[in-house]
């Protein structure tokens, strides 16, 4: 009785064919590498990063959608252009850093493949309904909102502000889902 042949003599290969073949089969091989390539240091951070922007900026989100914009109405019409200048001048400075930073980190996680790239993808294109809804609905609504009240326009904020609520907490669980994956896959 003979010994049987190892798996890649029957098929013709030389043993480093062999081993290059696995791990294309694996997605260990340069063709397809998997998310991780990253060192994991890096990954963990960068991971951890993005979870903590895009939760703040869920949360922040929520916040003006249900408490911040509905008492606009509150204020005096005559006060209301300097009360909502100073808004906006005090909510950049909490928006524009979890923002650009949540950007970054979506972009570098997508660039460096520190997660799936479908999950990466989805991040970032939530991000692009972000950002687009705030250049063209939000900032619109805001500008008219500075030279004087009114509750038509009002109105209209929050109710297109909830492309955005809803954009960002999908965003939270897209981070979560890398992270937790990171994690699943650590262990």
């Amino acid at each position: 009785m003979t010994a049987p042949r190892p798996s890649h003599l029957q098929r013709g290969l030389t043993p480093l064919q062999s081993e290059r073949a696995q791990k294309l089969r694996t997605g260990t091989g340069r063709r397809n590498r998997r998310p991780n390539d990253v060192p994991g240091t890096l990954s963990i951070w960068l991971l951890l990063v993005h979870v903590a922007a895009a939760c703040a900026m869920t949360g922040l989100i929520w916040l003006v959608q249900v408490v911040h914009y509905p008492l606009f109405g509150a204020v005096d019409a005559a006060a209301f252009p300097a009360y909502h200048r100073e808004h906006m001048r005090l909510i950049t400075l909490a928006v524009g850093p979890l923002m650009l930073v949540e950007a970054a980190a979506a972009i570098a996680i997508l660039a460096l493949r520190v997660s799936p790239p479908p999950l990466a993808w989805t991040g970032v294109a939530l991000l692009a309904v972000v950002w687009g809804a705030t250049m063209f609905l939000s900032v619109p609504h805001h500008d008219a909102l500075t030279r004087g009240f009114s509750a038509a326009t009002l109105a209209a904020l929050v109710g297109t502000n909830w492309i955005r609520t809803v954009a960002w907490t999908a965003r939270a669980g897209v981070s979560l889902l890398m992270v937790a994956g990171a994690m699943r896959g650590a262990g």
